[in-house]
């Protein structure tokens, strides 16, 4: 935001100017921006800039400037377009390239948005990973003997079938099973073992009640399955995923200085 900030300090040619630079189709503009600057004592038209600029510029961040911008400034004309129509109509090429990567930015931020909330709900729900309350001393006991097996495979179709169990791998947080020829990880999040079972009392032995949930998400699986800890770090490459990331329809890096003087350089 420090960019929004410094056009605050701006006067309406200023910002117009810098507008003018990025703008495609510039006689529209020209009849755009004095409308524009009587919207929020100009601060309207400073955000249609900014959301320009960091469009077309390397900012640190920027999923979430834009997010912000979208949030305060996107919804002043009633149908939460205020920002997203003169990005199409002003800055964008034919093909719409631009629209697109701004409507990526704001979905990748709302999917993070969306994954923290279901963080804050993992984070202070009362439950037991099933990392930890899998009897691995039981499940081992088995280990080499018949058993009857529930599997899940990509397709969502599940098949129950008599083979011998063998457990085995170097992750002994989550060991790999082989029954009736297929290798499965004993936890897996949307396909593999749904359940074991003793052949003879049907004694559960192993159940993953998540694995077949298609209203959880990749998050809230992980987080159910091998605790908090584990969901943190998925919460937090995909933050740091949407924050580094940088998508431009062509890098157009402009000279700041040439409008603003020294104050702006470093100022994004």
């Amino acid at each position: 935001m420090k960019f929004f900030d410094m056009l605050k300090k701006r006067n309406y040619s200023d910002v117009f100017a810098l507008g003018l630079r990025y703008s495609t189709d510039k006689l529209e503009f020209e009849k755009f921006a004095p409308q524009a600057w009587g919207i929020a004592n100009g601060d309207y038209l400073r955000a249609v800039v900014a959301t320009a600029h960091l469009l077309n510029n390397e900012v640190e961040g920027k999923a979430h400037f834009l997010h912000v911008l979208d949030f305060v400034y996107g919804n002043i004309n009633g149908d939460g377009h205020a920002l997203l129509e003169p990005i199409f109509y002003f800055f964008d090429d034919d093909e719409g390239k631009l629209t697109k990567v701004y409507k990526e930015y704001l979905a990748d931020y709302q999917e993070v948005e969306k994954m923290f909330d279901q963080l804050q709900e993992i984070e202070f729900s009362q439950f037991v990973p099933l990392i930890k309350s899998t009897d691995f001393y039981k499940l081992m006991s088995y280990n080499n003997k018949k058993v009857l097996v529930s599997t899940l495979n990509e397709n969502k179709e599940v098949k129950t079938q008599l083979s011998t169990l063998r457990l085995f791998g170097t992750h002994k947080e989550n060991p790999s099973v082989c029954c009736g020829g297929q290798i499965s990880k004993l936890f897996g999040l949307n396909s593999g073992i749904m359940a074991i079972r003793d052949p003879e009392t049907y004694h559960m032995l192993f159940q993953n009640v998540y694995v077949d949930n298609d209203n959880l998400s990749e998050l809230q699986k992980t987080g159910f399955i091998f605790g908090r800890k584990e969901a943190r770090k998925i919460y937090a490459q995909k933050r740091e995923q949407v924050n580094s990331k940088q998508l431009m329809v062509e890098p157009r890096r402009r000279n700041l200085k040439e409008f603003f003087g020294e104050s702006c350089i470093g100022e994004e």
